[in-house]
């Protein structure tokens, strides 16, 4: 069943389902293709999304962050991640002192990423407090499947 997803808890409104469907918590939804079997990802490519990303979104905020996933996801050599962002201490990011201190933005965070040939990750594209579909772009800008969350 796909489901659109509130907009202020995940920062994503799914543009796939009717706009009466029922609300879903992120760790109830992972990403899905209708073109391409996804899967969650590997430990270890979840991992090494997961370090590339907290340090890009640390230098997106010029503070230390954490990550907190809430759904990893490769298809082919395309890697997606969505994750709660955190402050060091472990608690909701504090964007005072930040580039998004004036901003209406989520705590999420999104990217996309591609297998790069050393077995790495390379970042594609990402989001500090996404309040749009940004998935929705990918494949006309990278060449990504198209990806959509899947609730159940």
């Amino acid at each position: 069943m796909t489901c659109a997803i509130r907009a202020a808890a995940v920062g994503v409104l799914l543009l796939t389902g009717p706009p009466a469907v029922a609300h879903a918590q992120p760790e109830q939804c992972h990403w899905t293709s209708d073109a391409v079997a996804v899967s969650n990802a590997a430990q270890a490519d979840a991992d090494l999304m997961l370090a590339g990303a907290t340090t890009a979104v640390s230098a997106e905020l010029h503070t230390p962050a954490r990550l907190d996933p809430q759904g990893v996801s490769v298809a082919g050599d395309w890697g997606f991640l969505q994750a709660r962002i955190l402050g060091p201490d472990g608690n909701w990011i504090d964007y005072a002192g930040t580039p998004y201190a004036d901003a209406m933005a989520s705590k999420s965070y999104y990217a996309l990423l591609k297998r790069s040939h050393d077995d790495g990750w390379a970042l594609f594209d990402s989001r500090v407090g996404p309040t749009d579909a940004l998935d929705q772009q990918w494949p006309q800008r990278f060449g990504s499947p198209a990806v959509f969350w899947h609730c159940s």
